[in-house]
């Protein structure tokens, strides 16, 4: 079963030659700069590795890649301070980049055909881990009519979601400033669907959000998301070295990602490659 349908899958391909073409600048930063820091011989190496791919770059972008490619290189010239100062919080330059993706067109359409696709009890809410500016949260609740209670770790992020929750006068919205992994203390109603597929979710490991989403799920409840895996083990994903620039951890490969829907009890796991990026579905029976 599709997650997303095809064309709007492909459009996702139009990510990786923009990514790609950061790459220099990222791996020439980090060969530069006088700082140490964890990840930064991870950073290279897999920088390295993808740059020894043949992808092609387009020489004419649209004004959207050219936006995107300008906010991948604000994140590189930014990098000293992303290492020293970034935290899941509090987000700064990554925030603008992670809201801009947010803000797209190929984002709020994949929110719509997800939300579509959710079918869930009256009495049954939705729940949105990794909230960010809650553009994903609101179309959710416009489209299902069922409460949809966003959790975000960044304080401004909220601050953007609730300017947007007063402005479109959406009525069905909680947004809630706190942990996604700990969600289960700020929810008491029942769950029957969870969704994850904001870039903020790539600052988490992944396998945690899965196992976490599991306990908070109601019988007969389904989970969509979506994250930067690996094709195999050793295939670096084109999103790696931000990934673990911003703090991520080493993507599992979707065959570990199958095995570990079936060790958490998942039923009929989906998995959809849209560009760099996989989209799944899962249901608790």
């Amino acid at each position: 079963m599709t997650i997303l349908s095809g064309s709007l899958a492909r459009e996702y391909n139009r990510l990786t030659p923009i990514i790609f073409s950061c790459l220099p600048k990222l791996r020439n930063k980090l060969l530069k700069v006088d700082i140490d820091f964890k990840e930064k011989d991870s950073i290279l190496k897999v920088t390295e590795k993808l740059l020894s791919r043949h992808i092609f770059t387009p020489i004419v972008k649209s004004s959207w890649e050219e936006k995107l490619e300008k906010a991948l290189e604000t994140v590189v010239d930014d990098l000293i301070s992303i290492v020293e100062d970034f935290e899941r919080e509090e987000m700064g330059c990554v925030r603008m980049l992670l809201e801009f993706l947010m803000e797209s067109s190929l984002y709020a359409e994949t929110v719509r055909e997800i939300g579509r696709k959710i079918k869930i009890p009256e009495i049954g809410s939705i729940l949105e881990l990794n909230s960010g500016t809650g553009r994903s949260s609101l179309e959710l609740a416009k489209i299902s009519k069922r409460k949809v209670i966003g959790i975000e770790a960044d304080e401004k992020c909220i601050e953007i979601a609730r300017d947007y929750l007063k402005t479109e006068k959406v009525n069905n919205v909680v947004f809630i400033h706190g942990d996604p992994l700990r969600a289960g203390r700020y929810i008491s109603e029942p769950i029957f669907a969870i969704v994850f597929i904001s870039p903020v979710t790539w600052l988490y490991d992944i396998e945690t959000l899965i196992s976490k989403a599991y306990t908070l799920l109601e019988f007969g409840g389904v989970i969509y998301g979506s994250y930067p895996l690996r094709e195999r083990p050793d295939s670096p994903n084109i999103i790696e070295p931000f990934l673990k620039l911003f703090g991520g951890v080493t993507p599992p490969d979707k065959n570990r990602l199958k095995w570990l829907f079936d060790r958490e009890g998942y039923h009929k796991p989906s998995i959809q490659k849209a560009g760099p990026l996989y989209f799944f579905k899962a249901s608790k029976v």
